[in-house]
């Protein structure tokens, strides 16, 4: 007799929450190394990258069922990044990058990395939303609020200061072997 108030006590799954679940999961799955990588390229700290794509996850779970395509889904998880990253800007300090983090052993990728992380976020955040998530212009113009043509004009002036850097580096190198003396 008890078992049978039990049954009756237990409440059957939702179907809505089990599609729901499978749903989130996928999403989870397709998406979430990307996801971490520019959570990672935005802020260089493992710890708030972390805690970046737990809050991005979260939220995509209550926004589920307004998601209709996979371009609409990558697109909101970015722009819940983005909110969520702005939002944890005042307590934590992402410009200490010290490379502790870095994720390449390859010595020029890593110098790479290293001037792109240098570059002022305006210039930063287009340009790894275009390399690594491979948003088009007009996507990301989507995901930052800005016109295509500001998106443009980033990217333009992103390169040029990259191959600035890459050329003031290459000056650096060339000066200082020259300026050893040869025995």
């Amino acid at each position: 007799m008890t078992d049978l108030l039990n049954k009756r006590d237990r409440v059957a799954p939702d179907l809505c929450t089990v599609d729901k679940q499978s749903r989130y999961e996928a999403v989870v799955q397709d998406t979430y190394r990307t996801i971490y990588r520019y959570a990672f390229w935005l802020c260089i700290e493992q710890k708030m990258t972390e805690e970046l794509v737990h809050a991005t996850y979260r939220e995509v779970w209550h926004r589920l069922d307004s998601l209709k395509n996979e371009t609409s889904v990558i697109l909101s998880l970015i722009s819940i990044l983005r909110m969520e990253y702005t939002k944890r800007l005042a307590c934590f300090d992402c410009n200490k990058r010290d490379g502790k983090y870095c994720s390449s052993s390859n010595s020029e990728h890593h110098m790479l990395q290293q001037q792109i992380m240098i570059l002022p976020l305006e210039y930063r955040e287009p340009l790894v939303l275009s390399l690594m998530v491979r948003l088009n212009n007009a996507q990301i113009s989507e995901v930052l609020g800005i016109s295509a043509n500001t998106v443009e004009t980033r990217l333009f002036n992103a390169r040029m200061q990259l191959k600035k850097q890459q050329d003031d580096h290459a000056l650096a190198t060339l000066t200082c072997s020259s300026a050893t003396p040869s025995v």
